[in-house]
């Protein structure tokens, strides 16, 4: 009995001489990087319905900031009356009217647009251009885009008479409430002869104040033209500003 009481004593003085040693320093690196490990795969319920709640405002934000579908189409028509003053005559103001047409097709954020005006000048025009929307989700929304494109002008009189120029275009809306804004565009137009030599440039802008009906818009409208023709002969600058209102119905 004495025998195994001595043995038993030993065994305990041995075991607590083997805990008061250090440990390795490797074994403790891995045993605290064990430990970092599980604590950090853990599953918890606080950790759950935290994920929960940070889900629930991600949904929030991606309805509220995309739409249901990235295709957006538009049809536009509208009614302009306009001065137009030759430089060369500045007191002199003649008054005409105007009606238009556009067309915009898009998907996500690029799209292309074409225009058609006619005035009682006997003067058509036409653009087409690839549309970049730099910001916004839509065009029926505040938003920045550019536009790149080819705009065609036919003159019947004093002689008939047809141009190509390439433009670019800045566009701008802005949403005041949730249903009325402003909008605005400056067109930059590049010289390019006709087909009698003679080279055409200039500039125009617009500015629209509108209100929204569902899909359909009504909006008044500002417009300015600036446009230069140089021949081997002489130069004529002409401007054209007026007012007037359209609609446009989105799909």
């Amino acid at each position: 009995m004495n025998a195994k009481l001595t043995f038993l004593i030993l065994k305990l003085r041995l075991l607590g001489l083997i805990f008061l040693l250090p440990l390795p320093c490797d074994a403790y690196t891995a045993m605290v990087k064990k430990q970092s490990e599980k604590t950090g795969s853990r599953w918890t319920l606080a950790d759950w319905m935290q994920q929960k709640r940070d889900m629930r405002w991600a949904d929030l934000w991606l309805a509220k900031n995309s739409y249901s579908s990235p295709f957006e189409f538009y049809l536009d028509g509208s009614l302009n009356n306009y001065n137009q003053v030759n430089a060369s005559t500045p007191d002199q103001h003649r008054n005409f009217n105007t009606q238009g047409a556009e067309l915009g097709a898009f998907a996500g954020r690029a799209g292309i647009r074409a225009c058609y005006h006619g005035d009682e000048e006997s003067r058509v025009t036409w653009t087409g251009g690839l549309n970049f929307r730099v910001y916004g989700q839509a065009v029926q929304d505040t938003h920045i885009s550019v536009e790149w494109g080819l705009r065609g002008q036919r003159n019947a009189s004093p002689a008939p008479e047809k141009f190509q120029n390439q433009f670019g275009s800045v566009n701008m809306a802005v949403y005041l409430t949730k249903y009325f804004g402003v909008e605005g565009r400056y067109q930059r137009i590049l010289p390019a002869a006709s087909d009698l030599k003679t080279t055409l440039q200039g500039e125009s802008s617009d500015a629209k104040v509108f209100i929204d009906f569902a899909a359909v818009r009504l909006y008044g409208e500002w417009r300015h033209e600036h446009l230069t023709t140089r021949s081997d002969t002489a130069a004529v600058s002409e401007s054209r500003t007026g007012f007037g209102g359209g609609i446009r119905i989105f799909f």
